[in-house]
């Protein structure tokens, strides 16, 4: 537009230059038509310096003519170049933006696909989750079955051991008593230590939710705590994990030890209960040959004498009961043998008080008697010294087993506890990873929705500023307008006012001038003539090309629009493909807190092979084992295992009975 304006101004000079040589000629004609009664020899004088100034003005106009016509040629020229560069940056910059507008819909369509895909991943994963929860449920509840089936076993070990306790109650020390209570004092401790562990546990999770929802706030500023977080928690996840298993498996070793020693006990106790069986047994025929002994004793003693005074059936009665009760107290200490045999050698003592006036078969009796009495003697010494050893290692057996049993039941204590922190333990790891899945996708639909509304806000700016942009041109357009009718009514005026000017010094001066004159005169009408219709179509192409430039200032005008738009575009691309990157960590970290949650339920359903694995040592028992007692304990653990039925279980002990 300045340029245009610079060209006007070179071009009214030029044509204001051209208006002063013609009004210079038109006084110049007038000044000679006035005096006419000058001499000949200045009218040829005149003459001859009217023609010099025809020829400056005619050379003048050519002169303007010529730099009229460069400055056209230039002007077209210029325009030309214009016109084919600018059509060339229009062209490439439709097809820069074509171009883009179909990777940006390519990539568009790619992410839509990936977030469907991801969609149906979160779907397929929030069912596999139910499932999980489901046989989760199951587990738990055959996990109850087994826990109950065990705590009935408890009770019944509880049982016998409190008869036991009841049996042999007395021997043990006070010692052991305060030794157990104080190992249950620290196991005690130990326990309130390990529910404090699990208390810190638990508010460093709630710490962590709670760095979880600052971490939404301030993303891009966490981004490498939550990382390192994130490893952490999964360290700790494959050491728990690891700490599981070795649980698991040291809980079935001990388990199988402590059927072992169960079966062990069973067996012991049943030996024991045969050997109780046996002496009772042998103590009662000891009591028949007593009974036999004293009846014969009695016999020989009550011989039909009045002057015996010493052996008389009383005495004899009193010696009977004596002996009996020394024989009884054999059973508990070795110490009555030496009483029996004390007992028996005061009575054969007494014996040798029989009158000498007895007779000699009687005499004889009492020897033979004296000699049966010490061989039953020696044989009760050995049957008792062999009854004290088997009672001693009995007692002994049975306070190491009282020992082991305490033991026993202080792991099981241990273990249920164990089983206990560890169900806590899953439950809370579950209810973690629930929260923090709910979170995600709470995230990513609030990422979505503004999403959606960050495009929405960027489409109203964009046609907002189209909006602007438009009335913008539109008032350019209007100002140009404007100004181009302001220069043509100016042109036009002065074309109007040199012709009029023009043709009235033409009328004034076709009288009086001469023939030279006139020739001179039509000379000058024709250059005007032709100077005129050259401004004229110089004007109308001067109209078209104003024309030119104001479109070609209004397509530079559209271009920085579009390059101004081109560019938001990227921006509001790169806002996108920010927001996506984003939303593609958040998945990626949702995929990978699913895949190590996926590796606990996958080490959790690994415990069907320990349970396989106990379940094959309880057979092997089974099939080695004699005692129907142990076997029902044995059945009991398989139906379990292996979820018999009521009536399964019924048929199996009817049949072991």
């Amino acid at each position: 537009i300045v340029e245009s304006y610079k060209n006007l101004l070179r071009e009214k000079e030029t044509l204001e230059s051209s208006i002063k040589t013609l009004t210079e000629v038109s006084d110049v004609t007038k000044i000679e038509n006035e005096p006419q009664s000058t001499d000949n020899e200045n009218q040829s004088d005149e003459k001859i310096s009217l023609e010099k100034r025809n020829d400056q003005c005619l050379q003048q106009l050519r002169s303007s003519l010529g730099a009229l016509t460069i400055e056209k040629s230039r002007i077209e020229n210029e325009l030309r170049a214009d016109r084919k560069k600018i059509l060339q940056q229009k062209e490439e910059a439709e097809k820069s933006f074509l171009e883009k507008e179909n990777v940006w819909v390519i990539e568009k369509e790619k992410f839509e696909n990936q977030i469907l895909e991801l969609r149906k991943k979160v779907s397929a994963q929030q069912r596999e989750r139910e499932k999980e929860q489901q046989d989760h449920v199951l587990m738990l509840k055959e996990l109850q079955n087994v826990l109950a089936n065990e705590r009935a076993m408890k009770e019944r070990l509880e049982h016998q051991i409190s008869e036991l306790h009841q049996r042999y109650g007395g021997r043990i020390s006070e010692r052991k008593v305060l030794e157990y209570e104080k190992t249950i004092d620290e196991l005690q401790n130990k326990l309130i230590v390990a529910q404090d562990r699990l208390r810190t546990c638990e508010n460093e999770a709630k710490r962590n939710v709670l760095s979880f929802k600052k971490f939404k706030e301030e993303m891009e500023d966490v981004k490498t705590q939550l990382l390192a977080k994130a490893d952490e928690e999964k360290k700790r996840a494959d050491m728990t994990e690891e700490k599981l298993k070795l649980l698991t498996f040291v809980k079935e070793k001990r388990i199988a030890s402590l059927e072992s020693r169960i079966s062990e006990l069973s067996t012991i106790v049943g030996d024991h209960d045969k050997v109780k069986q046996q002496d009772q047994l042998t103590i009662q025929k000891l009591k028949a040959r007593i009974a036999q002994l004293q009846v014969e004793y009695s016999a020989f003693t009550q011989i039909p004498r009045k002057d015996s005074k010493i052996w008389k059936l009383d005495d004899v009665n009193a010696d009977i009961q004596y002996r009996s009760e020394n024989l009884q107290v054999t059973r508990s200490s070795s110490e009555g043998t030496h009483t029996i045999s004390d007992d028996i050698l005061h009575s054969d003592a007494e014996k040798d008080f029989i009158p000498e006036k007895s007779n000699a078969f009687w005499q004889a009796e009492i020897v033979r008697m004296k000699e049966e009495l010490e061989q039953y003697k020696a044989k009760a010494e050995s049957a008792l010294k062999e009854k004290y050893n088997k009672t001693s290692a009995a007692l002994l057996s049975d306070a190491k087993s009282g020992k082991e049993i305490k033991e026993l039941k202080s792991r099981l204590t241990q273990f249920q506890n164990q089983l206990q922190n560890c169900k806590s333990q899953l439950k809370l790891n579950e209810e973690y990873h629930n929260k923090i899945t709910s979170n995600l996708e709470k995230t990513c639909e609030d990422l979505k929705i503004q999403h959606k509304q960050e495009l929405a806000q960027v489409e109203l700016s964009h046609r907002a500023q189209l909006l602007e942009l438009e009335h913008q041109i539109q008032k350019q357009r209007e100002r140009t307008l404007a100004l181009l009718e302001e220069k043509d009514k100016e042109i036009e005026l002065l074309k109007s006012s040199f012709l009029s000017s023009f043709i009235k010094k033409n009328k004034v001066s076709g009288d009086t001038v001469l023939e030279s004159n006139i020739e001179s005169a039509t000379s000058d009408t024709e250059a005007a003539a032709s100077l005129l219709s050259n401004s004229l179509i110089s004007s109308q192409k001067e109209g078209h090309i104003l024309h030119y430039i104001q479109e070609l200032a209004r397509k530079d005008v559209e271009i920085s629009n579009l390059r101004q738009s081109r560019i938001q575009t990227e921006s509001s691309l790169r806002k996108l493909q920010q927001a996506l990157a984003v939303i593609e960590e958040k998945y990626n970290h949702e995929v990978e807190m699913l895949k190590s949650r996926i590796k606990l339920l996958e080490s959790s359903q690994d415990e069907e092979g320990t349970n396989i694995e106990y379940l094959k040592n309880v057979v092997f028992r089974f099939l080695k084992c004699n005692d129907p007692h142990s076997k029902r304990h044995m059945v009991n653990a398989i139906a379990t295992v292996l979820h018999f039925t009521t009536s399964e279980i019924q048929d199996i002990k009817a049949f072991i009975k």
